[in-house]
């Protein structure tokens, strides 16, 4: 399968290309550290696989549209 191929196949089925994909189950997995864990952000950053805090910041509220603080500190409201 080309790269194009997989990308179309991804856009279609999962309305993301594979990269968006993989940026969508990191803050996934990220959502759920940030609700059951204390773990700094940073620790939570390098666990779900980015180096930078400030990318993963980026990544994180272009998905939630929330940062990262502020998502943990909403769930601690509930």
């Amino acid at each position: 399968v080309s790269a194009e191929h997989l990308r179309r196949l991804c856009r279609s089925e999962l309305g993301r290309t594979p990269m968006e994909h993989v940026t969508y189950m990191r803050v996934q997995c990220a959502q759920e550290l940030l609700s059951e864990t204390e773990d700094k952000i940073e620790t939570i950053t390098r666990q779900v696989g980015y180096h930078s805090a400030v990318v993963f910041s980026r990544a994180f509220v272009r998905c939630t549209g929330m940062t990262p603080t502020e998502y943990r500190e909403r769930g601690r409201r509930k």
